[in-house]
């Protein structure tokens, strides 16, 4: 089913190529300062499962909406093309589901592995056996760590608009369809 969701999304280039993913990167290294700043995860655990729950209410939508006659038509897939027109809005759903459930994992890990690293801290006792150049490394890897998954909560945020906009192109097309009953 993943090669499925992936082939239908547009695998690895419809990412690279995703504006959502640009905007995402641009806005993480805006808000640099939020994302290296201990208890950004809180965030993410609050949003996340209510933007779940939109996910799931768009999704519903998409699977019933419109008469037996739409619903023959979005589900069939042309000679053109690999996938109906509801497996590439499924696909999207599906990609959005995984960065928000995604982005969750990254928030909840961080929150777990984070320790304070100073003088009276038990971490920072057990790495005296270190030198300080180790310590500055786990320093340096947990704020890229932050970094990428911060930035991955924002791509979550940001693929709710393709989200919309697919809901919106299978209303626009049900529209386009009864105009061209009703001739």
């Amino acid at each position: 089913m993943f090669r499925r969701y992936w082939d239908a999304y547009g695998g690895m280039s419809a990412i690279i190529s995703s504006p959502y993913l640009h905007a995402a990167f641009l806005f993480t290294l805006l808000m640099t300062g939020t994302c290296l700043t201990p208890g950004w995860w809180e965030q993410v655990i609050s949003v996340m499962p209510n933007l779940t729950g939109f996910t799931l209410g768009g999704f519903a939508i998409i699977v019933t909406f419109g008469d037996d006659d739409f619903k023959k038509v979005v589900y069939t897939k042309f000679d053109e093309e690999e996938h109906s027109f509801v497996a590439t809005i499924g696909a999207t759903f599906v990609h959005f589901v995984l960065l928000q459930v995604l982005s969750l994992i990254l928030a909840l890990a961080s929150k777990s592995t984070f320790f304070v690293l100073n003088e009276h801290s038990r971490a920072y006792q057990a790495l005296q056996v270190c030198t300080s150049d180790v310590t500055q490394l786990l320093v340096v890897c947990r704020s890229f760590w932050w970094f990428i998954s911060y930035g991955i909560f924002l791509y979550a945020l940001l693929t709710t608009i393709a989200a919309t906009f697919a809901i919106f192109r299978l209303v626009y097309n049900y529209q386009s369809y009864l105009d061209t009953k009703e001739d």
